[in-house]
Order: structure tokens, then sequence, then C-alpha cells
């Protein structure tokens, strides 16, 4: 369901797509309570500049080049918000994608509360990564090839003559 009473979360979500961390931070409060996990290690804060500086290493590694964030389509859970944003990223691997979803809580016009998962990172597939134009040509190479592999695959394993439509049985 589509949130419209959480201006807070949803700033919040915008400063993220917009990359401004310090204006995510300015929308925490002081005493925030802060856990999240990602795939390889759990994370706490007690106040917004560790938060902040948590963010900072998610989305600022300069090793790894941000090409777009997305905002999720946010929902309201009692008296918790779901918000969540989608990550295309690459580094020396190749493109990826990874999405955070977030659940929120606020008191004094400020986020209070907040637990974080990550999907971690997933490698973007050809059909994600390429233009339509070379899509089309790389599938239709992966399915000819996909083909002539499952028909290789069935077959028993015996001697190339007997494969073959000329060998003739030995008497």
């Amino acid at each position: 369901m589509p949130v419209t009473e959480s201006w807070v979360a949803t700033a919040f979500v915008n400063a993220i797509v917009a990359r401004d961390l310090a204006r995510a931070a300015a929308l925490l409060h002081p005493d925030i309570d802060f856990r999240a996990m990602t795939p390889n290690r759990v994370w706490e804060a007690a106040d917004s500049s560790e938060v902040e500086a948590i963010l900072r290493a998610w989305l600022e590694d300069p090793d790894e080049e941000i090409h777009t964030i997305e905002a999720t389509e946010p929902s309201l859970i009692v008296d918790r918000v779901r918000v969540g944003w989608l990550v295309r990223v690459s580094d020396a691997d190749g493109p990826h994608v990874f999405e955070q979803q977030a659940y929120v809580r606020e008191r004094d016009a400020q986020i209070d509360w907040m637990r974080v998962i990550c999907s971690g990172w997933s490698p973007l597939s050809a059909r994600r990564a390429y233009p339509p134009v070379f899509r089309r040509a790389f599938l239709r190479r992966a399915l000819r090839f996909g083909r002539q592999a499952s028909v290789a695959a069935r077959m028993p394993e015996t001697p190339a003559s007997a494969r073959s439509r000329t060998a003739r049985p030995q008497l």
C-alpha cells in the first residue's frame, strides 16, 4: 500500500537516491536506534553521525561506480514504514545490483528507529547489462548453443563411430 503519511521516510529515501548522505543523516533523530544486516556483517549505531558513516561505507566505496539508485514503493506496517532502494553498481567484477529495505519509525519529525536488510550483490545478467540490440544477438547464440548442449547431454557415452549415421555394425 502506498504511504503518504510519512514524509520523513520518503525524504530519507529521496536523499539516498540523490546521494546526499548529509541530508539523509539530518533526518535521523540524534538518539537513533539503528541496526542493519548485510551479507557479511551486522551493523549498529546509536547516533546519526554513526549512521551517516555506515551509509557512506555502503554507498561511497572508491572501488565501485554507482550507476543508479532507485526508490522502491514504501508501505505502512502499523507504526512503521518500509522503504527501500535498489542500487546498480559496477566494480572490477562487472555490473551488479543490490537492494536494501529499511523499516523506520518516527519521533519528533525524525527517524528514531531503523532496521535495514541488504539483499547482497547479484551479478547483472546479459539481459540487463546490455542494450536490447546486443541482447537479442546474444540470446539467439545462447539458445542455439543451449539446444546443442542439451542434445549432447542426453546422448549416452558411446564411441564417435557408433553415433555416426554411416557407421556399420560390426559382424
